[in-house]
């Protein structure tokens, strides 16, 4: 009974999920401006997750875009007023269901220079969409290479 009652939550959750990224992604097309908040996460995410390959670590994408939530959840805290109760409320909900990375203190400078790579960013800077608080997002975040590196020390 509880398997079923646990398939039914994750079944509503996946389709709030699609008719949330489909009325974004309707509404801007072309990812010029509103459709970026769903990138919460995915400048960290996604060099954790090319880091992890690299290093031939199997990782899912939604593991590797929810250790980058904790990150940015963490850099929307330090840069974006984000409250440190929505800040802990999600990274303890993200680690109690996806445990951490694994990263190291030294991999963290990489992890950073892989972000410098990623195809949102202007003119060499590193582009984040983060938080205000949970529902309201930035987008075109700009962070110092220091605070992005303290901010992904929370998944050590």
């Amino acid at each position: 009974m509880k398997n079923n009652k646990s398939q039914k939550i994750n079944d509503e959750i996946l389709r709030l999920s699609i008719q949330t990224k489909v009325k974004f992604v309707t509404a801007d097309e072309k990812e010029k401006g509103l459709r970026r908040i769903l990138n919460f996460g995915h400048t960290i995410g996604h060099a954790i997750e090319s880091f992890l390959i690299g290093k031939k670590i199997p990782v899912l994408h939604g593991y590797a875009v929810a250790w980058g939530m904790i990150a940015e959840a963490r850099l929307s805290f330090f840069k974006n007023n984000l409250s440190k109760e929505e800040f802990l409320s999600i990274q303890k909900n993200i680690v109690s269901i996806y445990g951490k990375p694994p990263v190291l203190k030294n991999d963290l400078k990489k992890l950073l220079q892989l972000m410098k790579n990623d195809k949102k960013n202007e003119a060499g800077i590193i582009n984040f969409s983060l938080l205000e608080k949970i529902g309201s997002c930035h987008i075109n975040c700009h962070c110092a290479d220091t605070e992005i590196i303290k901010a992904m020390e929370i998944l050590l």
